[in-house]
This record gives C-alpha cells, structure tokens and sequence, in this order.
C-alpha cells in the first residue's frame, strides 16, 4: 500500500508542475487547454470519492456510466471557463481525500470499469487516467520530450508500485 500511496504522490506532484507550467505559458493549445483536461480529471475523481466512500460505509455505491464518450462529452461543456488554479486545488484535493480513502480501505474487491479491486481502480482512474491526458496535451502542443519522459516516469513509477498488471499493461 506504501507503494500506491508514493505513486500518487507523484502523480501529484507531476499535475502541480504541469499546471504551474500551464499557468505561465499557455497560450493557444491544441486538443483541450489545461484548465478542461483538470476539469474533465476533477469530475472523475470525485465520481471515484464518493463510489470509495459508500464502499467504505457499507453503502451500494453508484457505477460509473456506461457510455463514457457520450457522458464526457455532456459533462465537459460544463467546465467551460472554469479557471485552471481554481480546478487544479479541487483536483488535487480529491486526490489527497482519495489516497486516504485508500489508507482506510486498502485493497479489496471494487468493481469500475475493468478494474476489479480498489488498487486498479484508484490507480487507473487517479494515476494513468490523468498520465495519459498530460501525455496528449504535452505530444499535441509539440513537447515530444516532455511526453516521452511522462512515459518513462509512469513505467518506472508502476513497477515500483508493484501495480497489478492491469495498470502495469496500461502504461507499458
């Protein structure tokens, strides 16, 4: 669990250096600006908060929906001028109340999606959901090496994790 625990610390840390960077110089991106992309990760976090809290209280949690592209695209006009610092402090918020939501947890059976335990689904939803939308936006935006090197950290960063080879596979 300590292992998890360091992978989303510094999937934490990598999202405050994208936004400090985006912050200072984004101009006119390509695909989504930075502000949309934390929105759209924002949404999903909580979504995966309040499935793990209902699980931690006994309750019946809700799913996610089943038609994601459809679902993303509704939900993403809604995010629309929010500012980027103001959805970066939710964002990392809900990131930290779920990494202690995991403390309690721990891992155990949890269905989302593919995922099958709390482990796959918080580092899938949490980890590589929000590495693959940096490593777009960084590739779109003409940052090869930025992108390339995001790769290389979650690779290094999952195997140290120990991450079930459902989230290890994703971003091999």
């Amino acid at each position: 669990m300590r292992d998890v625990r360091k992978a989303l610390e510094a999937e934490r840390d990598m999202e405050r250096e994208f936004v400090a960077e985006a912050l200072k110089s984004e101009t006119q991106p390509k695909g989504w600006p930075a502000a949309l992309l934390m929105f759209h990760l924002t949404m999903w976090r909580e979504r995966l908060r309040n499935a793990l809290t209902d699980l931690r209280d006994g309750r019946p949690y809700t799913p996610p929906p089943t038609n994601v592209d459809e679902f993303n695209d509704a939900e993403i006009a809604g995010g629309i001028g929010t500012p980027l610092a103001d959805v970066a402090a939710r964002s990392d918020r809900l990131l930290s109340e779920l990494i202690a939501l995991f403390d309690e947890l721990g891992d155990r059976p949890f269905k989302w999606y593919v995922a099958n335990t709390t482990t796959e689904a918080l580092l899938r939803n949490s980890y590589t959901h929000a590495r693959f939308h940096v490593y777009e936006y960084w590739r779109e935006n003409g940052e090869q090496d930025r992108a390339h090197q995001l790769c290389e950290d979650a690779v290094s960063e999952m195997r140290d994790a120990s991450a079930p080879p459902l989230v290890l596979g994703a971003v091999l």
